[in-house]
């Protein structure tokens, strides 16, 4: 066993070394200061806005396209492409007139059809768009020469909201018919950058597009690189290779805050475990409530030391219905003493999650609290982040690790994600309480009623039915050069390029 051990680190070392070196090489070039290097810790799963859905896909699509709404730094909602909005009095017709003047980064103009053809794209079940199942609102779609007309199925109070998801970005049928439908990664534009060129799992390179009608950004280039180890990524940074690393999850974020390199901003995201509700022991509900119980939340969030918030609240907070932490061991006292079972005859249940160390530090918390307060032990079992996605989609281990952010400023997305329908739910639970509550919020006016009824659809998914245990809500924090001015992501974990100042500094 130490021989495999002492070769796993040999080898994982090795590694480091390689591609540390690699990308070494591949930014020698690099030496212009107006160049902005960022981290992404993983390829893209697609740069198409109807079908971009994780944090890669989407950082370079904020970036490089907008459509009629987006949220600015701090998270307020604010028009892009949209110059002026009427809204009819049931709220179920809306009708856009378009910015006058605004372009394509190729010169055409930007046109109420573009939209139609991209809303009318991402509500085609054909296309799988995870983001665009909220569009499936929408029951028709038209435009003139000057104006975009959506009609709603039912009252959306937030509509507006949903506008500024990729998949509501205009397309133009003459690129996707240039290209056999698919829209393609190289594609004229209509935000502040473009995508000049893109080396699988190594680059991804920006240059300012000039016919941008926005705030013009300082950072005339930006290349992402694709560094999936976060040891590399930090070696890169400290030899000038790298200029922001976001949304890191280091052990040394101490050793990096106290060199000034530390950016940290609110997240809207929630760490969670949930269950496979469909094995045992977890189909009965007092067994997954004892497991909520049983986990110390608060000694996790210490033991990562990054800030992060012990949770209770499914909602992170920030958004409405967010509730304020309790002892998860008080609400659920009766179950653990009902399943609790002796150390002479243990019992044994899979655990899934993805190959990071924070989650490894997590994994082996949350084994030694369940095996000393429930006598049940855990069978750890990591996988890389592809093959892990794979599992929860087909067969879901008995427990397993995730994480959710909101991709707008509405709790809905997160209630969606339990519902008994919903693709994210690897669960097998269902309540169809629980999907009548949801279903009702979505039409509701932010305000007492509306959160009234978060907080009940919250108190069957994390009491009642203990569907999942909220861990911790996350605190962003990225690894900043001096070099950077301006630096910040908003609640959604995005940054906006265009609002960076940047100058040589020698570091």
């Amino acid at each position: 066993m130490m021989k495999n051990s002492l070769k796993s680190k040999l080898l994982e070392k090795f590694v480091i070394f390689v591609v540390f070196i690699s990308f070494i090489s591949c930014t020698q070039s690099m030496k212009d200061p107006d160049v902005l290097r960022v981290r992404l810790a993983s390829e893209p799963a697609s740069l198409d806005p109807t079908l971009a859905e994780d944090g890669a896909s989407l950082m370079i699509l904020n970036n490089t396209m907008e459509g009629l709404y987006g949220y600015d730094q701090e998270g307020h909602l604010e028009k892009r492409l949209a110059d002026q909005v009427e809204v009819s009095h049931q709220g179920l017709e809306y009708r856009f007139w378009i910015k006058k003047g605004a372009l394509w980064s190729d010169g055409q103009p930007i046109l109420p059809q573009h939209f139609v053809l991209a809303l009318e794209r991402a509500r085609d079940s054909r296309n799988l768009s995870k983001l665009g199942v909220f569009l499936q609102v929408i029951s028709s779609v038209s435009a003139d020469q000057e104006v975009l007309k959506i009609k709603l199925k039912e009252k959306t109070p937030y509509f507006l909201k949903l506008l500024t998801l990729p998949a509501s970005f205009p397309l133009r049928e003459d690129v996707l018919a240039a290209h056999q439908g698919k829209w393609p990664e190289v594609a004229p534009v209509t935000g502040p950058y473009r995508v000049v060129s893109h080396e699988w799992d190594q680059r991804i390179q920006l240059e300012r597009n000039p016919l941008y009608s926005g705030k013009k950004g300082e950072v005339r280039k930006v290349d992402f690189l694709i560094v999936n180890d976060e040891s590399t990524a930090i070696h890169l940074f400290e030899s000038g290779q790298l200029d922001v690393i976001y949304r890191i999850q280091s052990l040394e974020l101490s050793r990096l805050k106290k060199k000034g390199w530390i950016h940290s901003d609110p997240f809207l995201s929630t760490y969670y475990l949930a269950f496979n509700c469909k094995k045992s022991p977890f189909n009965h509900p007092a067994w997954r409530q004892a497991v909520s119980g049983a986990i110390q939340r608060k000694e996790i969030a210490t033991l990562l030391g990054t800030g992060d918030l012990p949770a209770w609240s499914w909602i992170p907070h920030g958004l409405e219905g967010f509730e304020p932490y309790r002892d998860p061991k008080s609400v659920f006292t009766k179950s653990i003493a009902q399943v609790k079972r002796p150390s002479s005859s243990p019992l044994e249940v899979d655990a899934g999650f993805d190959h990071q160390s924070k989650n490894f530090r997590i994994m082996e918390k949350v084994q030694s609290d369940l095996k000393s307060t429930l006598g049940l032990n855990l069978k750890l079992n990591h996988m890389d982040w592809k093959s892990y996605l794979k599992v929860l989609q087909t067969d879901a281990p008995a427990i397993f690790r995730f994480g959710f952010q909101a991709p707008f400023l509405d709790p809905i997305v997160h209630l969606r994600v339990f519902t008994t329908s919903n693709l994210y739910n690897f669960t097998g639970c269902s309540s169809q309480r629980y999907d009548e509550l949801v279903s009702q919020i979505e039409r509701l006016e932010s305000g007492q009623i509306r959160e009234s009824k978060i907080h009940e659809a919250q108190k069957i998914l994390l009491e009642q039915e203990a569907m999942l245990v909220p861990l911790y809500h996350y605190v962003s924090h990225s690894v900043v050069s001096p070099r950077i001015h301006g630096f910040r992501l908003n609640p959604m974990g995005m940054l906006f390029v265009k609002h960076l100042g940047i100058e040589q500094i020698n570091r």
